[in-house]
């Protein structure tokens, strides 16, 4: 039987609202894996991007444990969403006063950028990971899908992935978080284009086959995965489809 999950309304990177981030906005996303975009090698995409993490930037003459304070945080945002997570809910599950908040994280915006960069330095990471060790680019594209999966099977995290969670009109119409999420999301896209480039390259894929393109129709399963899994998810019917999907596209 399915699980019934939370519904969150769908919103696709091919259709940003148009009043949140420009044009110019939604076309960094859809034109990420294009030919300049993608010149880098794979080790040098990411080689530096999570050096810095949301320790970094950690404010001084804290009193509470900070850390742990943004993974609480983010699992709640997980839960709920941008909008519907309230400040004192936060507060409660960061277990800090509303005075340590404001001396420290200064807003609620500034707080889920933390557990965005929290969240890619988890989640996020394990599929990189996934995708990037393997020996072969049919492999590693497999194996961040199963991962993601695997992700959405463990019962102690919320299935909402706070990345694609992101693609909406309450985060996107503030534009650092804007910003922020573009960037991660073209830089996944760049990722991945350059793995099945490098692939293509050393004959594992057909000569005919069109990284760029193939990208896009990942992305967007992976969107539309991530947000149906929220009101029913049966990993044997989903593994069928990715088996499908990767297969019509010789990965």
């Amino acid at each position: 039987m399915p699980v019934q999950r939370r519904l969150c309304a769908p919103v696709t990177i091919a259709t940003l609202p148009s009043n949140t981030p420009t044009q110019n906005d939604r076309l960094s996303v859809a034109t990420a894996t294009s030919t300049n975009a993608c010149r880098a090698s794979c080790q040098d995409v990411f080689s530096g991007r999570y050096k810095w993490s949301y320790n970094d930037a950690m404010p001084r003459g804290i009193t509470f444990d900070y850390e742990k304070a943004i993974a609480g945080a983010t699992q709640l945002f997980r839960k709920h969403g941008y909008s519907n997570t309230s400040l004192r809910a936060l507060l409660k599950v960061m277990k800090i006063g509303e005075g340590s908040f404001y001396n420290t994280i200064k807003s609620k915006e500034r707080l889920y950028l933390e557990c965005l960069k929290h969240y890619n330095e988890t989640v996020g990471r394990e599929r990189i990971a996934a995708l990037t060790s393997a020996p072969s680019v049919k492999a590693g594209v497999r194996a961040l899908l199963r991962t993601v999966l695997d992700q959405l099977d463990d019962p102690k995290t919320p299935n909402l992935c706070l990345m694609a969670g992101s693609i909406s009109t309450d985060v996107l119409q503030e534009r650092e978080l804007r910003a922020y999420v573009l960037s991660e999301i073209g830089a996944f896209l760049t990722l991945l284009t350059e793995r099945i480039r490098a692939g293509k390259a050393a004959g594992e894929l057909k000569a005919d086959l069109e990284p760029e393109i193939v990208v896009q129709i990942i992305g967007t399963f992976l969107q539309g995965l991530l947000r149906t899994a929220l009101i029913s998810y049966d990993r044997k019917q989903v593994e069928r489809q990715i088996d499908v999907l990767l297969t019509s596209l010789g990965l």
